[in-house]
């Protein structure tokens, strides 16, 4: 399921959004602001969410960022 929304190459042809490190970062962002965490989160959880997100295994977080980077509603920006 992963690999076809979101694929680190971009040569999918359902999606082309690239998962870089600042995406998964961008995207944790947005979530402390959601969840008013000032203080954000450290870029250990940033690769870990980014390769349970590549290597389709489970994080606690990882379906929050999927949905704020499919969702360009939930982002700002």
């Amino acid at each position: 399921m992963t690999a076809d929304v979101i694929n680190p190459y971009g040569n999918t042809s359902k999606g082309k959004t690239l998962l870089d490190l600042s995406t998964v970062a961008l995207a944790l962002n947005e979530l402390s602001r959601i969840r008013k965490r000032p203080d954000g989160y450290s870029m250990e959880v940033v690769k870990a969410v980014r390769a349970a997100i590549l290597n389709d295994t489970e994080h606690p977080l990882k379906t929050c960022v999927l949905n704020i980077i499919k969702n360009p509603d939930l982002r700002k920006m």
